[in-house]
């Protein structure tokens, strides 16, 4: 959100009363911008590189405009890597990790992780922050969690798999005796 206000000041004095205020959005694609009075606001959009806003403020039998002009950053490209096991046996504890990275620099602070659950059945998945965790059990063969990372405006998103193998129990197989003629 970009947050911008106005104040008319005459000889240096700010006037704080008496003053009426139009914004208006000249950007080349429309910004949704909202106004109160003195203040205005828009949410950055994708694909929006600049906005443009006239500010006039009228005071008595006076009126005087600005424009202004605010370059608008393209989100990050983020890349996401997860940690976490291929293949577990049941009973394990499975810890999963992930970090969000800008260009190969890892990032530590500002990033909001979310982490789903997607498994046929519901796997216990607890979460905080980059890292999840749950018991594989038995009946479920495939956990399937999806983690979505987001920041400053941009999202990414991976699906891990992880196999759930059942404990097989050796089972004794009995002499076998052939006889014949």
């Amino acid at each position: 959100t970009v947050d911008l206000s106005a104040m008319v000041s005459i000889n240096g004095t700010d006037v704080s009363s008496g003053v009426t205020y139009i914004w208006e959005d000249k950007s080349a694609q429309p910004i949704g911008l909202t106004s109160n009075n003195n203040t205005a606001s828009f949410v950055t959009l994708a694909g929006i590189d600049e906005a443009k806003i006239l500010v006039t403020a009228l005071f008595e039998n006076s009126s005087v405009s600005k424009t202004t002009t605010i370059t608008i950053n393209p989100p990050p490209n983020l890349e996401l890597s997860v940690t976490a096991p291929s293949i577990v046996d049941v009973g394990d504890t499975v810890d999963l990790s992930a970090m969000v990275s800008i260009n190969g620099t890892d990032v530590s602070s500002g990033v909001t992780y979310e982490w789903e659950d997607k498994s046929a059945q519901s796997i216990g998945l607890a979460s905080k922050d980059n890292t999840a965790h749950f018991v594989a059990v038995a009946g479920i063969d495939e956990s399937i969690v999806l983690i979505t990372a987001s920041y400053k405006g941009a999202t990414v998103s991976e699906k891990v798999s992880i196999a759930v193998l059942s404990s097989v129990q050796p089972v004794e197989i009995g002499a076998l005796t052939i006889s014949g003629p």
